[in-house]
């Protein structure tokens, strides 16, 4: 570390330590990839391992390369199947948890008293449309069936 002092030292100060800072960071994502690496080929060694014992077990179960291709061939469509039938589940899953959501998100907005976001949209129509006969000089209308009534 020394020499690296001593190359920075004809840099100021304030170049310096912005740069020995950037040494000190690279020199961690340097190991943090070094360690990454080696588990990534630990897990690969592993994985290799297991290929090996499965060709084996698949070997002394008499299964030969025509049939192992068959099997291989057959993964692509299982797999495509049970993808459709999991992006099926979740989106009933998703469609079942937002029906959820806005039904206890009504019912907070009705504890607190509050008007929701679609009740507030309803009040505007219902404003757009009195105000559009008020303008053309008509009498207002019969209030619409969900509109609020004034008590008297």
């Amino acid at each position: 570390m020394v020499a690296k002092k001593t190359e920075m030292s004809f840099l100021p100060a304030f170049v310096r330590e912005p740069l020995s800072a950037a040494q000190a960071r690279f020199s961690e994502v340097e190991r943090e990839l070094e360690k990454l690496l080696s588990e990534l080929l630990r897990k690969g060694e592993e994985r290799a391992k297991e290929l090996a014992a499965f060709v084996q077990r698949l070997a002394k179960e008499g299964l030969g390369l025509d049939e192992l291709r068959a099997l291989v061939a057959k993964l692509p469509s299982q797999g495509s199947e049970r993808a459709s039938e999991l992006r099926e589940w979740v989106g009933g899953v998703r469609s079942e948890a937002v029906k959820q959501l806005e039904h206890l998100q009504d019912r907070a907005y009705a504890f607190l008293g509050m008007a929701s976001r679609r009740q507030v949209e309803e009040l505007g129509r219902e404003l757009s449309r009195l105000t559009r006969r008020l303008e053309k000089g008509g009498r207002a209308a019969a209030p619409h069936k969900n509109s609020i009534r004034s008590v008297s």
